[in-house]
Order: C-alpha cells, then sequence, then structure tokens
C-alpha cells in the first residue's frame, strides 16, 4: 500500500475510536460488545461444521486490536497475529493488548509464512 494511503490511515488512527463509539451509539452498546459478538459467532460456526478449535488465528485488518481478548477468549490455548496497514493503530494494538500470545505488525512486516488456522 502506498505510503499516502498508510498515512490516512495512521491520520484516522487518532480519531478511530470516538468515530466508531459515535456510529454505535444508537445501538447503546460499545465496540467490544461488537467484536466479542463475531468472535463467538465465528467460534459457533466452526462448531457447527465440526471444525477443530485454531491454534494460530490471523487478525486480518487488526486495526487497535479490539478483537485480539476476545479471540483468545473464545479460542482458548490459541494465539493470534494481528495485521494491519496503520503503524499508528498497531501502537495503540500492542499498548493495549499485547503479550506473548497476542501479537501485532503491518502486513509487509508478518510472519504470513506461518500457518493460520483462522483468518478472521
Amino acid at each position: 500500500m502506498s505510503g499516502q494511503h498508510t498515512e490516512a490511515f495512521d491520520d484516522f488512527a487518532n480519531d478511530y475510536d470516538a468515530a466508531l463509539q459515535r456510529g454505535l451509539s444508537l445501538t447503546g452498546e460499545r465496540k467490544e460488545y461488537f467484536a466479542h459478538g463475531r468472535a463467538e459467532w465465528v467460534k459457533r460456526r466452526l462448531a457447527a461444521i465440526g471444525a477443530r478449535q485454531p491454534a494460530a488465528v490471523l487478525d486480518f485488518g487488526c486495526g487497535t486490536g479490539t478483537a485480539a481478548p476476545f479471540l483468545l477468549e473464545s479460542f482458548a490455548g490459541s494465539r493470534v497475529h494481528g495485521v494491519d496497514v496503520s503503524r499508528s493503530s498497531l501502537e495503540r494494538a500492542r499498548a493495549a493488548h499485547g503479550r506473548a500470545e497476542v501479537t501485532f505488525s503491518t502486513l509487509a512486516e508478518s510472519p504470513l509464512t506461518a500457518e493460520f488456522d483462522l483468518a478472521f
């Protein structure tokens, strides 16, 4: 992705949570409610088709990493790797959710040669 586009995503990262919450305000819920719901929905769908629990989850377009703790909760014992084009978003993700089983990087820096059992 060109530097110009990446910069636009970085600029938006500072206002992302506020903009998202404005959009969600009519629901009365916060972003975490929906991130948790999406992770649980995927878990139920995988169970419905008899798929094994993923050991490695790729969170593609992870933004500020909100889904990471819910993916870990839904898929206990897994590891999560989030990728995004915005370095600023990734810095926020690392600060809020980074730990041994959760990593974040740009797509260019990502270990996409590694195997992932699930792309979220």
